[in-house]
């Protein structure tokens, strides 16, 4: 009955805000839902039994998710069953890859059912927007669970060896994992290490009721920043949609070439509007809970012989905004871009390739190009998304050739060399962003129309002198990125001494 009541209430304040400020019924129902899961954050710190946190944890998680994606939800609830008894009865070995295909497989079929029957849309319902982060968390386990099985000094990866899981957990803590409540709607992604942590009180999270004040004053921030994204979304999104420079309409309207180079500038941003709307309601209410928390142990800059605590609240964070808008760099520019989930597939896909026996083993080029192509796969089956994909990938290799011979160096050298440097990377990154976006060929071919071909000239274009310049001059990947069987054999015989 209170749960029936609720979900009126939230339904006639919806339907009060659409009729006031003119914003869209669907958007106002999951922004409503992600706020309301801050107040179960702030009870969280009152239960102290760990089988009860558990169950909270998922009850209240399994509520937000059927608040939302109604029946659809038995299409997660079956597969965590599914993919906890895979990994019990056929092992660590096969587990991971398998669970990857199987995951990405079930993914792929609720994408394709989207593209058939709702092309284009994003209906509230539509659970392929959560399960985008149940592939994430699956496989993440997966691959810990696997590396539990190895001898921690074969593992090469620092954060491998963090978040190895030794003992397989027991199915209620598994999916309180998979159901968190603060991340059951749209994510972030988390490691399992960290949130078990975080149900036993361990490591950062010993004494964690002491920690509580500045828990809460950093979730505030957040939170006060996404009311603030809700408004600029709500005031401005429609009136500079990235959509319009996929038509040909762009060109008559904005017919001067600055004018539609400015457009890009302003409608970048208001693209982008709704997803930090998003990323900042759902990271507040993990801040609150205090899972977000974290420490790090740094030299103090007043006495480099001492060492402080420093706190923190990355864990589940969705990046930078302030360099997602303003950055110099384009790598770091996809770092800060939803960085939880740029984490799951550094360290389930990028580094794994690196460090795999295969064709990728130690090649930089190809480990990249297969997150990227994983990363397009995740996200759907729209033509653009394999487009943009493409182009941010060439693009980021651009960035790394710069990078390698002292361009960036240079730039930060040099302070009157920054706006030209932030016009040219937030330029190519909203023409890429504009891509993904407007989803079909057509759309993306009417782009590069409106903007003289000049994006993809100059990313192909300046790729292939990276080409030319890497085997004339020789240059190579940084030697730290590499992981190479030597190395590990030196760790082994350091430990032993």
């Amino acid at each position: 009955m209170v749960l029936f009541l609720l979900g009126r209430l939230r339904h006639n304040l919806a339907l009060f805000l659409e009729d006031k400020i003119g914003a869209p019924y669907e958007q106002i129902i999951i922004i409503t839902t992600m706020m309301s899961a801050i107040p179960f954050s702030l009870f969280n710190y009152y239960i102290k039994n760990r089988t009860m946190r558990l169950l909270y944890s998922l009850i209240v998680g399994l509520i937000l998710h059927y608040s939302i994606y109604g029946i659809k939800s038995l299409h997660t609830i079956i597969s965590t069953i599914v993919v906890y008894y895979f990994i019990k009865f056929f092992g660590r070995s096969l587990s991971p890859v398998y669970v990857l295909l199987g995951a990405f497989l079930q993914l792929s079929i609720l994408n394709i059912h989207r593209m058939i029957f709702d092309f284009g849309g994003w209906a509230i319902d539509d659970v392929s927007t959560i399960y985008m982060v149940h592939v994430a968390k699956y496989s993440a386990f997966a691959f810990s669970y696997a590396d539990g099985a190895k001898k921690i000094e074969t593992i090469r990866s620092k954060n491998h060896k963090r978040t190895r899981i030794e003992n397989l957990p027991s199915i209620l803590e598994f999916s309180s994992y998979i159901f968190f409540y603060p991340t059951t709607l749209i994510g972030p992604f988390i490691e399992y290490i960290d949130y078990i942590n975080f149900i036993d009180f361990k490591d950062c999270y010993t004494d964690l009721d002491k920690k509580k004040s500045y828990i809460l004053i950093e979730a505030c921030k957040r939170l006060a920043l996404g009311i603030f994204w809700i408004v600029i979304f709500s005031l401005f999104e429609n009136k500079f949609p990235m959509g319009a420079v996929g038509t040909p309409e762009f060109r008559e309207k904005y017919p001067k070439w600055w004018m539609r180079f400015g457009y890009m500038y302003i409608c970048g941003p208001m693209g982008r509007s709704k997803y930090y709307v998003a990323w900042l309601l759902t990271y507040s209410s993990l801040i609150f809970s205090g899972m977000a928390y974290g420490e790090e142990t740094k030299k103090d800059p007043n006495n480099e012989e001492k060492m402080i605590v420093v706190k923190n609240v990355d864990k589940g964070s969705y990046g930078s905004i302030l360099y997602n808008e303003f950055g110099l760099h384009p790598k770091e520019k996809m770092v800060q871009w939803n960085r939880s989930i740029h984490l799951w597939l550094k360290y389930n896909i990028y580094i794994r390739v690196l460090a795999s026996e295969g064709i990728g083993h130690n090649n930089n080029v190809l480990a990249a190009l297969a997150t990227y192509s994983l990363s397009a796969i995740w996200h759907g089956f729209y033509p653009s998304y394999y487009i943009s994909f493409l182009v941010v990938f060439l693009f980021e290799q651009d960035a790394i050739f710069l990078d390698q011979i002292g361009f960036y160096d240079f730039v930060n050298k040099h302070k009157f060399m920054w706006p030209i440097c932030f016009l040219k990377t937030t330029f190519f990154y909203d023409i890429i962003g504009s891509i993904f976006f407007c989803l079909k060929v057509d759309s993306s071919i009417e782009i590069f129309k409106n903007y003289y071909g000049l994006p993809l000239t100059a990313i192909i274009g300046f790729y292939i002198v990276t080409l030319i310049g890497r085997i004339v001059f020789k240059i190579g990947h940084k030697k730290k990125e590499k992981i190479e069987p030597k190395e590990i054999e030196k760790e082994k015989t350091k430990k032993v001494e």
